[in-house]
């Protein structure tokens, strides 16, 4: 159970960062410094799209080497850098360069899922999922309007404040995550022993 709480946390502590920073992004590039023209937003989103082909790579190359957890936090981690690097864009290709960090942001909701999965009985696993699932709903009606607020205050001395914010709740999102590695039995390697 406290593993189950743990990853409600780190789930409904990432998806408000993730949606409340990117809801932000398209007002972001539509103002100075960056005030993109309608082709450049469609770049953009293509740009972004990219990262769902890059993080399902991500979780096909890293799952035969590291555990879920480490999977996890490799992707709060990407997306915490990104966010972050995006507080400080002024050009074009700052832009593209922030998005480049966080390749692998969409790997920790579904590998919170699966975990989550494997923390309840099988006969609870749909209930666990959809009460998830109604958990980040309902953190939507709140993260939502408190980024746009929060935006709209630090637009004249600080538009990127929101990805800082953004930033800073998913690093906070991953000592969840950290505290499960330490709670979960490790891996052991085990040697083949050759008879005589």
């Amino acid at each position: 159970m406290v593993n189950v709480a743990l990853l409600f946390v780190a789930a409904i502590m990432y998806v408000s960062a993730v949606g409340g920073g990117i809801e932000i992004l398209g007002p972001f590039v539509l103002k100075e410094p960056l005030s993109w023209s309608a082709t450049q937003v469609g770049y953009g989103n293509a740009a972004g799209c990219t990262i769902f082909l890059t993080s399902f790579l991500g979780v096909m190359v890293f799952r035969r080497y590291i555990s879920d957890t480490s999977l996890i936090l490799i992707g709060m981690l990407s997306f915490a850098l990104g966010i972050y690097f995006m507080s400080f864009v002024t050009a074009t290709y700052m832009f593209y360069l922030a998005r480049s960090l966080s390749l692998f942001a969409l790997i920790p909701m579904p590998t919170i899922r699966s975990l989550l999965s494997q923390q309840v009985p099988a006969s609870y696993c749909g209930t666990t999922l959809t009460s998830l699932q109604l958990a980040l709903k309902f953190a939507s009606l709140a993260y939502l309007p408190a980024f746009t607020k929060i935006y709209q205050r630090t637009l004249g001395w600080f538009p990127g404040f929101v990805f800082t914010l953004s930033s800073i709740i998913t690093v906070l999102g991953m000592i969840p995550i950290c505290v499960i590695g330490c709670r979960s039995p490790k891996r052991q390697r085990h040697e083949t022993i050759q008879g005589d």
